[in-house]
Parts: structure tokens; sequence; C-alpha cells
């Protein structure tokens, strides 16, 4: 419920089984490495085979970034005009 997104989680708050707590005896027994933890699974990475080619990701990528740089400029005129105001 924290807007911050810094509220304490459950397990039953996530229905994908995302938030789990780890006692410090099972972090210890893992030698502190936490990459042990992962148990969510990455459906995207199922099959490489599938994947598209690197200039596809990079082309998609550079298209995303291009649409929030023009979302920021609509923010940032935005706050100008209202800061005018």
């Amino acid at each position: 419920k924290d807007p911050n997104g810094r509220a304490n989680r459950k397990p039953s708050d996530s229905k994908e089984d995302r938030w789990r707590s780890f006692s410090i005896q099972e972090v210890r027994e893992r030698d502190f490495k936490l990459d042990g933890f992962k148990w969510l699974k990455e459906e995207s990475s199922d099959d490489l085979d599938e994947l598209p080619e690197p200039e596809e990701l990079t082309t998609d990528a550079m298209a995303e970034m291009q649409a929030a740089l023009i979302d920021l400029e609509q923010v940032l005129k935005l706050l100008e005009q209202e800061a005018k105001a």
C-alpha cells in the first residue's frame, strides 16, 4: 500500500509466489550467495532458438527509449507550464 513500494510484503500478496522470506540460517547454508535463491523462472527465456535477432532487439529497445523520451518531454512541458501559473 506504500506508494513508494516500501511496504512489508508477505507470500500471500503475490499470486505468482513472488515474495518469500528466508531465515538467516538458510542464507548462511548457501554461503550468502543470493543468486541461489532464484525460484522465479523467466518465461521468455524458455526457447533460445525463438529469440529475435540482436538487431531487432536493439531496434525495439531504441523505439521504447524514444517513446519514453517523448513522454518525459511532455511531463517537462507540463511542469514548466505549472511553474509559470
